[in-house]
C-alpha cells in the first residue's frame, strides 16, 4: 500500500467524515501496529538500540486512548540480549524489512534472547480496561521449529512467571510433527492460516472479551486477590529465543523491570526455541472501536494476502540467514 497524504491547517467538526489512518487496519480502537515497511512510519535500516524505540504506526490514537502527547509515549521498546550473538543466536532484518531472530539449539544462552515490549502505560490501559474485548493478530515467518511443544511464544500479554494462568493472550508458534499452534485468549474467535505448524508464512488472529485467570477468573496481575496465579505483574513481549524479561506493572501501579510473561523465558526451554520472521503484529480495542473480531479479521488477512503472499507484496519472496548456520 502506497500513497499521498496531505496534512490541511483545518479543524473538522462533522463526525461523519472518514477518517484516514496510516494502515487500512487501523480504527479508533487502534493501540499497537507494528510494522517495519507500512509507508507511512517506516523503520530505519538495522536494529535499534538496546531499550531503543520501536515505531508504532498506531501512535495518533494510541495516544488519545492512553491520554499521552507524544509519539515517543506510545512506541514499543527493542531489548538487546548481550548473549543472542556468535554461536548463540543472530538477530536481523531481512531482505524485505522483516525481524528475523534464529535461536541456536545447541549454543544458546539462558534468557539472552532480545524481544519488543510495551510501555506500561500500554499495560497499564489494558489492566484498567480488562474487561473490554481485544483483537490481537501477527504476520510472521516459521524459520526453524521448536523441538518440543508450548515453548516457542510470539506474542504474549500475560501475567508474571512463567507459571502463571492470568492473561488477556499469548500465542506459540510452530510445533514439530505438524502440531497446531497453541494459544489462550480465544474467546471471540481464532484464525490461523494454515492452521497446523510447518515452515513459512502464517497469519495469526485472536479475539479475547476479557483479563482471564485459573481459579479466579478476571482477576489481575499486582490486584492482590490471586497473586500466586496472576503474578504480580503484567506486560506485552514479542520475543525471539531464550528471551530476558521485560520491563512490567501490577494492577496497582506498581512497576518492575524483570516481568518474566512468556516460556520463551523459561531457562527449561533454553535450548528447545525456533526460529522466526516478525512482519506486523497488531492490538485493537474493540470495545472502543465498536468493531467485532470478524470484521478486522477480514480487514488484516487481506492485507496479509497482498503484502506477504502477493507477488507485489512489500514482504513477498523474502531472503534471510539459514537458521542452519546456528545449529
Amino acid at each position: 500500500m502506497s500513497g499521498l497524504q496531505l496534512k490541511l491547517p483545518t479543524a473538522f467538526s462533522d463526525a461523519t467524515l472518514p477518517v484516514l489512518y496510516a494502515d487500512e487496519v487501523m480504527s479508533a480502537g487502534s493501540l499497537m501496529l507494528i510494522d517495519p515497511t507500512n509507508p507511512f512510519v517506516a523503520w530505519s535500516p538495522g536494529l535499534p538500540a538496546d531499550l531503543g524505540a520501536i515505531p508504532n504506526v498506531a501512535a495518533a490514537t494510541a495516544r488519545v486512548l492512553l491520554g499521552v502527547n507524544s509519539d515517543a509515549e506510545v512506541s514499543l521498546i527493542w531489548n538487546q540480549g548481550s548473549g543472542f550473538s556468535g554461536s548463540a543466536g543472530l538477530i536481523e532484518r531481512t531482505a524485505r524489512g522483516g525481524l528475523h531472530g534464529i535461536a541456536s539449539q545447541v549454543n544458546a544462552v539462558t534468557q539472552s534472547g532480545p524481544s519488543i515490549s510495551g510501555r506500561n502505560n500500554l499495560i497499564s490501559y489494558i489492566l484498567d480496561n480488562s474487561t473490554h474485548s481485544y483483537y490481537m493478530s501477527t504476520w510472521q515467518r516459521a524459520t526453524r521449529l521448536a523441538t518440543k511443544d508450548s515453548v516457542d511464544t510470539l506474542v504474549a500479554i500475560n501475567g508474571n512467571g512463567q507459571q502463571t494462568n492470568s492473561y488477556l493472550f499469548t500465542l506459540a508458534g510452530a510445533f514439530p510433527a505438524g502440531n497446531q499452534y497453541g494459544e489462550r485468549g480465544v474467546a471471540l474467535g481464532r484464525v490461523h492460516s494454515p492452521l497446523t505448524g510447518y515452515l513459512g508464512n502464517t497469519f495469526h488472529a485472536q479475539g479475547n472479551d476479557k483479563w482471564r485467570s485459573s481459579g479466579v477468573d478476571g482477576s489481575l496481575p499486582g490486584d492482590g486477590t490471586n497473586t500466586s496465579v496472576t503474578g504480580a505483574f503484567a506486560g506485552l513481549q514479542i520475543p525471539f529465543g531464550n528471551a530476558k524479561s521485560v520491563n512490567g506493572i501490577g494492577a496497582d501501579g506498581t512497576p518492575t523491570t524483570t516481568a518474566s510473561v512468556s516460556v520463551s523465558t523459561s531457562s527449561g526451554n533454553t535450548n528447545t526455541i525456533g526460529s522466526h520472521v516478525v512482519y506486523r503484529v497488531y492490538l485493537e480495542d474493540l470495545t472502543v472501536s465498536g468493531r467485532t473480531f470478524d470484521e478486522v479479521e477480514k480487514i488484516d488477512h487481506a492485507a496479509y494476502d497482498r503484502e506477504v503472499l502477493g507477488s507485489a507484496g512489500r514482504y513477498f519472496g523474502d531472503t534471510f540467514t539459514d537458521p542452519s548456520t546456528l545449529p
